[in-house]
């Protein structure tokens, strides 16, 4: 299996003050670059879904979104397929947001062993449909399936293409956003107990500050 990873960071950051989430500060590191390092031992290939300046962004492929009557991850997934498509080497597409530091290191392991069309963690009953990992067929159903977008919400039109949510209770912690000051502050106090775990290291994909 090789696997495509996007990682979504074309978000305004609102609740955070309109700051660019990808290079807010957790431990001394950006958020990019733990993202990163959670991945990289999972994934063949990374890219950065990012509009703006994509120099701030050393060493990751970055693709913008193209003009697009969609909006939010709806937009973000219509760049994800369109980057995957022509990528003949990878069998799957796996994309998540900039802003969750403390992803399982089994993630793509756990996603995969379902084998669906699609996959995306549920815990403690919260889906989170932004993380999800896509095989070819579930990648061409849901391209279609963009073309005829009705309103769906994003976890609903995953399981309308055939996805399924897989359980991670045993990881509480492991999809915490930071979408706002608090999630930060909490986020921090969570390092200690995380600390060990794909710790940030010095990469060519971190982000020039």
């Amino acid at each position: 299996m090789k696997v495509l990873a996007i990682i979504f960071a074309g978000g305004q950051g609102r609740r955070m003050g309109g700051v660019d989430k990808a290079l807010v500060t957790l431990g001394g590191y950006p958020l990019i670059r733990h993202v990163e390092d959670r991945l990289r031992p999972q994934v063949t290939r990374m890219i950065i879904n990012a509009n703006g300046d994509p120099s701030r962004f050393s060493g990751l492929v970055v693709a913008d979104d193209p003009t697009s009557a969609l909006d939010g991850p709806f937009r973000a997934l219509e760049t994800a397929l369109r980057m995957f498509a022509p990528d003949e080497d990878a069998t799957h597409l796996l994309h998540v947001p900039v802003d969750v530091p403390f992803l399982p290191d089994d993630l793509v392991a756990r996603l995969a062993a379902e084998d669906a069309v699609a996959a995306f963690p549920v815990g403690k009953g919260q889906l989170h449909p932004v993380i999800c990992l896509w095989s070819r067929k579930g990648a061409a159903r849901a391209a279609l399936r963009l073309k005829d977008y009705d309103g769906e919400r994003f976890a609903d039109f995953i399981q309308g293409t055939g996805g399924k949510a897989v359980g991670f209770d045993d990881q509480p912690d492991a999809f915490l956003n930071i979408n706002s000051p608090e999630d930060l502050a909490r986020a921090t106090r969570l390092i200690p107990s995380l600390r060990g775990k794909a710790s940030p290291s010095a990469s060519p994909g971190s982000p020039r500050r």
